[in-house]
């Protein structure tokens, strides 16, 4: 990396490699307030990802799910040209989605159970009449 090598130098000799790589080191300036700003719009999808995942634990499917977020942070995708967040971030909302889906379903079951229960008992019959 350009920088690296300046750092190498001192005084004027780091002066004068700094006009040698003048057009490299603008070119990369460029770059990197491109990257910057990237990532300025990807970070609030990568935090709602993280969000996601948190209440994800122990669901199944969310193994994998958790594999490639982790896959993203460690091989510093975040800023690749295809963005690999909204695929990720959708599996796990809708595996989110058909839990709280499954568990509201388990409950009006319950619920719905307990109360023809409780409307078939006699002692309740007579405390309502």
């Amino acid at each position: 990396m350009a920088l690296d090598t300046l750092r190498a130098f001192g005084g004027t000799e780091q002066l004068a490699e700094i006009l040698k790589q003048h057009d490299t080191l603008t070119q990369q300036a460029k770059d990197w307030g491109k990257l910057a700003e990237l990532a300025g719009k990807r970070k609030p999808a990568w935090e709602t990802l993280c969000t996601l995942l948190k209440h994800a634990d122990a669901m199944p499917g969310d193994d994998e799910l958790r594999r490639q977020a982790d896959a993203v942070k460690s091989e510093r995708r975040l800023l690749d040209a295809s963005d690999p967040v909204p695929d990720i971030r959708k599996g796990a909302a809708d595996a989110l989605r058909i839990a709280v889906t499954n568990a509201h379903s388990e409950y009006e079951k319950t619920y719905n159970e307990q109360i023809d229960a409780l409307t078939a008992n006699d002692d309740w019959k007579r405390a309502q009449a």
